[in-house]
Protein backbone atom coordinates (compact mmCIF):
# COMPACT_ATOMS: atom_id res chain seq x y z
CA UNK A 1 0.00 0.00 0.00
CA UNK A 2 2.66 2.27 0.62
CA UNK A 3 4.66 1.52 -2.47
CA UNK A 4 1.34 1.82 -3.99
CA UNK A 5 0.95 5.20 -2.58
CA UNK A 6 4.90 6.01 -3.39
CA UNK A 7 4.12 5.38 -6.75
CA UNK A 8 1.20 7.37 -7.10
CA UNK A 9 2.52 9.90 -5.81
CA UNK A 10 5.76 10.14 -8.12
CA UNK A 11 3.91 8.71 -11.29
CA UNK A 12 3.12 12.61 -12.51
CA UNK A 13 6.84 13.94 -11.61
CA UNK A 14 7.63 10.42 -13.66
CA UNK A 15 5.05 11.65 -17.01
CA UNK A 16 6.72 14.88 -16.75
CA UNK A 17 10.21 14.18 -17.21
CA UNK A 18 9.18 10.98 -19.95
CA UNK A 19 7.67 14.23 -21.52
CA UNK A 20 10.69 16.66 -21.54
CA UNK A 21 12.72 13.53 -22.19
CA UNK A 22 10.70 12.44 -25.34
CA UNK A 23 10.32 16.21 -26.55
CA UNK A 24 13.96 17.23 -25.97
CA UNK A 25 14.74 13.62 -28.23
CA UNK A 26 12.66 14.65 -30.57
CA UNK A 27 13.70 18.27 -30.92
CA UNK A 28 17.41 17.25 -30.81
CA UNK A 29 16.65 14.98 -33.54
CA UNK A 30 14.46 17.07 -35.78
CA UNK A 31 17.78 19.38 -35.73
CA UNK A 32 19.91 16.14 -36.75
CA UNK A 33 18.26 15.59 -39.10
CA UNK A 34 17.66 19.02 -40.64
CA UNK A 35 21.67 20.04 -39.91
CA UNK A 36 22.31 16.53 -41.77
CA UNK A 37 19.63 17.06 -44.94
CA UNK A 38 20.95 20.53 -45.21
CA UNK A 39 24.42 19.89 -45.27
CA UNK A 40 23.62 16.57 -48.10
CA UNK A 41 21.90 18.80 -50.38
CA UNK A 42 23.88 21.80 -49.79
CA UNK A 43 27.48 18.97 -50.97
CA UNK A 44 24.50 17.74 -53.62
CA UNK A 45 24.12 21.05 -54.92
CA UNK A 46 27.91 21.61 -55.07
CA UNK A 47 28.63 18.92 -57.17
CA UNK A 48 25.91 19.67 -59.35
CA UNK A 49 27.37 22.92 -59.97
CA UNK A 50 30.83 21.89 -60.69
CA UNK A 51 29.45 19.31 -62.80
CA UNK A 52 27.50 21.42 -64.25
CA UNK A 53 30.34 24.03 -64.72
CA UNK A 54 32.36 21.32 -66.15
CA UNK A 55 30.24 20.48 -68.83
CA UNK A 56 29.83 24.34 -70.07
CA UNK A 57 33.10 24.55 -69.92
CA UNK A 58 33.34 21.63 -72.44
CA UNK A 59 30.71 23.22 -74.70
CA UNK A 60 32.34 25.93 -75.17
CA UNK A 61 35.85 24.60 -75.53
CA UNK A 62 33.44 22.52 -78.14
CA UNK A 63 31.61 25.25 -79.71
CA UNK A 64 35.56 27.38 -80.10
CA UNK A 65 36.78 24.39 -81.83
CA UNK A 66 34.18 23.90 -83.84
CA UNK A 67 34.29 27.76 -85.04
CA UNK A 68 38.55 26.92 -85.95
CA UNK A 69 37.37 24.32 -87.52
CA UNK A 70 34.95 25.84 -89.47
CA UNK A 71 37.20 28.70 -90.13
CA UNK A 72 40.20 26.41 -91.24
CA UNK A 73 37.98 24.97 -93.37
CA UNK A 74 36.39 27.45 -95.14
CA UNK A 75 39.98 29.63 -95.72
CA UNK A 76 40.83 26.17 -97.45
CA UNK A 77 37.65 26.15 -99.42
CA UNK A 78 38.33 30.12 -100.26
CA UNK A 79 42.09 29.57 -100.78
CA UNK A 80 40.94 26.53 -103.45
CA UNK A 81 38.26 28.97 -105.33
CA UNK A 82 41.19 32.03 -105.18
CA UNK A 83 43.21 29.77 -107.27
CA UNK A 84 40.82 28.81 -109.42
CA UNK A 85 39.98 32.07 -109.72
CA UNK A 86 43.24 33.89 -110.42
CA UNK A 87 43.56 30.44 -112.93
CA UNK A 88 47.17 29.75 -111.19
CA UNK A 89 49.36 27.75 -113.37
CA UNK A 90 51.42 24.71 -111.14
CA UNK A 91 54.66 26.36 -112.99
CA UNK A 92 54.50 29.40 -110.55
CA UNK A 93 55.21 29.05 -107.18
CA UNK A 94 52.58 31.35 -105.96
CA UNK A 95 50.59 31.11 -102.88
CA UNK A 96 48.47 32.84 -101.12
CA UNK A 97 47.40 33.11 -97.04
CA UNK A 98 44.46 33.99 -95.57
CA UNK A 99 44.28 36.86 -93.52
CA UNK A 100 41.69 38.78 -90.77
CA UNK A 101 41.92 42.25 -90.61
CA UNK A 102 41.92 43.63 -87.35
CA UNK A 103 42.46 47.21 -87.23
CA UNK A 104 42.05 50.40 -89.60
CA UNK A 105 44.11 53.75 -89.64
CA UNK A 106 41.59 56.19 -88.10
CA UNK A 107 43.24 59.05 -90.10
CA UNK A 108 40.52 60.78 -92.39
CA UNK A 109 43.39 61.27 -95.05
CA UNK A 110 44.82 57.63 -95.40
CA UNK A 111 43.01 53.99 -96.26
CA UNK A 112 45.35 51.64 -94.47
CA UNK A 113 44.51 48.46 -92.71
CA UNK A 114 46.18 46.00 -90.23
CA UNK A 115 46.14 42.49 -90.63
CA UNK A 116 47.11 39.61 -88.22
CA UNK A 117 49.94 38.28 -89.71
CA UNK A 118 53.76 39.31 -90.36
CA UNK A 119 57.15 38.70 -90.73
CA UNK A 120 56.13 34.94 -88.75
CA UNK A 121 54.90 33.78 -92.05
CA UNK A 122 57.28 35.30 -93.88
CA UNK A 123 54.99 38.40 -95.31
CA UNK A 124 57.29 41.00 -97.15
CA UNK A 125 57.01 44.25 -98.02
CA UNK A 126 55.28 44.92 -101.37
CA UNK A 127 53.25 41.39 -101.30
CA UNK A 128 49.62 42.23 -103.25
CA UNK A 129 46.39 41.53 -101.35
CA UNK A 130 43.61 40.88 -102.77
CA UNK A 131 39.73 39.38 -101.96
CA UNK A 132 38.00 35.89 -101.95
CA UNK A 133 37.27 36.86 -105.92
CA UNK A 134 40.58 37.47 -106.94
CA UNK A 135 40.46 40.99 -107.23
CA UNK A 136 43.16 43.25 -106.23
CA UNK A 137 42.34 44.87 -102.75
CA UNK A 138 45.89 46.31 -101.93
CA UNK A 139 49.67 45.75 -100.99
CA UNK A 140 51.74 45.50 -98.03
CA UNK A 141 53.65 48.50 -97.29
CA UNK A 142 54.89 47.52 -93.84
CA UNK A 143 55.84 44.21 -91.70
CA UNK A 144 55.71 43.44 -87.88
CA UNK A 145 56.69 40.24 -86.52
CA UNK A 146 52.94 39.47 -86.43
CA UNK A 147 50.51 41.93 -88.22
CA UNK A 148 51.44 43.73 -91.19
CA UNK A 149 49.85 47.40 -92.64
CA UNK A 150 48.35 46.99 -96.28
CA UNK A 151 47.84 50.56 -98.11
CA UNK A 152 43.92 50.22 -100.04
CA UNK A 153 43.77 51.01 -103.65
CA UNK A 154 41.69 54.06 -102.68
CA UNK A 155 44.56 55.34 -100.19
CA UNK A 156 46.08 58.67 -101.70
CA UNK A 157 50.05 57.14 -101.39
CA UNK A 158 48.71 53.84 -103.49
CA UNK A 159 50.29 53.76 -107.16
CA UNK A 160 50.33 50.42 -109.17
CA UNK A 161 51.23 50.12 -113.15
CA UNK A 162 48.39 48.53 -114.65
CA UNK A 163 47.18 47.84 -117.95
CA UNK A 164 43.43 48.86 -119.43
CA UNK A 165 42.82 45.54 -121.79
CA UNK A 166 45.38 44.59 -124.35
CA UNK A 167 45.33 49.16 -126.08
CA UNK A 168 47.65 50.67 -123.24
CA UNK A 169 48.87 51.06 -119.76
CA UNK A 170 49.45 53.68 -116.97
CA UNK A 171 49.73 54.75 -113.18
CA UNK A 172 47.16 53.19 -111.41
CA UNK A 173 46.53 56.10 -108.71
CA UNK A 174 44.87 56.02 -105.34
CA UNK A 175 42.52 58.52 -103.75
CA UNK A 176 39.63 59.78 -101.45
CA UNK A 177 37.90 60.69 -104.19
CA UNK A 178 37.66 58.77 -107.78
CA UNK A 179 40.81 56.24 -108.72
CA UNK A 180 42.22 57.61 -111.94
CA UNK A 181 45.17 55.72 -114.48
CA UNK A 182 47.25 58.55 -115.62
CA UNK A 183 49.25 59.60 -118.28
CA UNK A 184 47.91 57.15 -120.77
CA UNK A 185 47.95 59.47 -123.98
CA UNK A 186 44.79 60.82 -125.87
CA UNK A 187 45.05 58.93 -128.94
CA UNK A 188 44.10 55.60 -126.89
CA UNK A 189 41.17 53.92 -128.08
CA UNK A 190 40.23 53.69 -124.50
CA UNK A 191 36.13 53.11 -123.90
CA UNK A 192 33.82 53.03 -120.40
CA UNK A 193 33.84 49.26 -119.28
CA UNK A 194 37.07 47.93 -120.39
CA UNK A 195 38.95 45.86 -117.85
CA UNK A 196 41.90 46.80 -115.95
CA UNK A 197 44.41 44.81 -114.24
CA UNK A 198 48.16 44.31 -113.92
CA UNK A 199 50.79 41.82 -114.07
CA UNK A 200 52.36 39.28 -111.31
CA UNK A 201 56.39 40.38 -111.82
CA UNK A 202 57.75 37.11 -114.07
CA UNK A 203 54.61 35.93 -114.77
CA UNK A 204 51.82 35.86 -116.81
CA UNK A 205 49.38 35.71 -113.91
CA UNK A 206 46.40 38.62 -114.15
CA UNK A 207 45.06 40.34 -111.18
CA UNK A 208 42.21 42.21 -111.72
CA UNK A 209 41.55 45.75 -110.75
CA UNK A 210 38.61 47.33 -111.99
CA UNK A 211 36.96 48.45 -115.20
CA UNK A 212 37.06 52.39 -116.68
CA UNK A 213 33.88 54.41 -115.27
CA UNK A 214 34.44 57.62 -117.28
CA UNK A 215 36.73 58.80 -120.17
CA UNK A 216 37.37 62.31 -120.32
CA UNK A 217 39.65 63.64 -123.10
CA UNK A 218 40.34 67.55 -123.29
CA UNK A 219 42.06 68.18 -126.92
CA UNK A 220 44.33 70.57 -124.81
CA UNK A 221 45.79 67.84 -122.69
CA UNK A 222 48.53 64.91 -123.59
CA UNK A 223 46.89 62.39 -121.53
CA UNK A 224 43.04 61.03 -121.05
CA UNK A 225 41.47 61.25 -117.70
CA UNK A 226 40.35 58.50 -116.79
CA UNK A 227 38.06 56.91 -113.82
CA UNK A 228 37.97 53.49 -112.55
CA UNK A 229 35.59 51.79 -110.67
CA UNK A 230 36.43 49.28 -108.37
CA UNK A 231 35.91 45.49 -108.78
CA UNK A 232 36.41 45.15 -104.60
CA UNK A 233 35.00 47.43 -102.75
CA UNK A 234 34.10 47.56 -99.20
CA UNK A 235 36.67 45.64 -98.67
CA UNK A 236 36.31 45.43 -94.22
CA UNK A 237 33.38 43.11 -95.45
CA UNK A 238 35.73 40.32 -97.39
CA UNK A 239 37.96 37.74 -96.66
CA UNK A 240 41.34 39.01 -97.89
CA UNK A 241 44.80 36.86 -99.04
CA UNK A 242 48.22 37.60 -99.73
CA UNK A 243 50.08 36.89 -102.30
CA UNK A 244 53.15 34.63 -101.93
CA UNK A 245 54.98 34.15 -104.81
CA UNK A 246 59.16 33.86 -106.57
Amino acid sequence: MKISNLFSKIKPKLNLFLFLLIFITTISLKDFLKDFLFVLSKNILNIYQEKNEKILKLEKENILLSLKLKESDYLREENEKLKKALNFKTNYKINCIGAQIIAYDPSFLRRIIIINIGEDKKIKKGMYVVDENGYLVGKIIETKKNYSYVSLINDIDFNLVVFVEEKAYGLLHGGLGEIKILYIESDKNININDKVYFKIPNTDLIIYVGEIKNVNKNPQEPFLDLNVKLYSENVMFHKIFILKYE
